[in-house]
């Protein structure tokens, strides 16, 4: 409301137009969605400081400075910390990482054209390297907390599904319950 940003177009034309102004959206997205995590109890979302720092990364950073960009890291990792303080009191974190990896013999998959995101595949693809780049390269540290976390790379998935279900394997029922109602 605050920016009147309709598209993810628009959101690419204010990160160019107005670097700082780009930041700042950037910034207060990060705050909002630490806020959302830290007043639920139970909930399953798809957003994560790791779709923060990408977006911000290929979206801002060209714009910006070395600093300005490791500035928005550091903020990146200090809402995750704060997130993760909250939550793993009682377990709730855990964090998924569903990679886009295609093979050859895959085809495109269709994207839903919800008039706000790129459905793109080349763009799709490229901004799967940067989730790659952010989680290989571990900026925000999440190695620390591979309890918390897991990259499932195959794309197959039924393999994904007993993975993911290995993962949350030691959870309380409340959150398999969430996690069985959301597959």
């Amino acid at each position: 409301e605050k920016y009147n940003i309709k598209s993810h177009t628009e959101l690419l034309q204010l990160g160019a137009q107005d670097p700082q102004k780009g930041m700042q959206f950037q910034l207060d997205l990060l705050e909002h969605r630490e806020k959302l995590v830290r007043s639920n109890t139970h909930f399953v979302t798809d957003r994560s400081v790791i779709d923060n720092l990408v977006y911000f990364l290929y979206q801002n950073s060209p714009f910006l400075s070395a600093e300005d960009t490791q500035h928005y890291i550091n903020k990146c990792i200090e809402s995750f910390n704060n997130i993760r303080e909250v939550c793993t009191v009682d377990g709730r974190i855990k964090m998924i990482y569903l990679s886009r990896d295609f093979f050859k013999s895959d085809k495109l998959l269709v994207l839903e054209d919800d008039s706000k995101r790129i459905t793109n595949n080349y763009y799709q693809d490229m901004m799967a390297s940067i989730f790659d780049l952010v989680v290989d390269e571990n900026l925000l540290g999440l190695t620390k907390h591979s309890e918390r976390f897991i990259k499932v790379r195959d794309y197959n998935w039924d393999k994904r599904v007993k993975l993911i279900d290995i993962f949350l394997e030691n959870e309380p029922n409340r959150i398999d319950n969430v996690i069985n109602n959301w597959l």
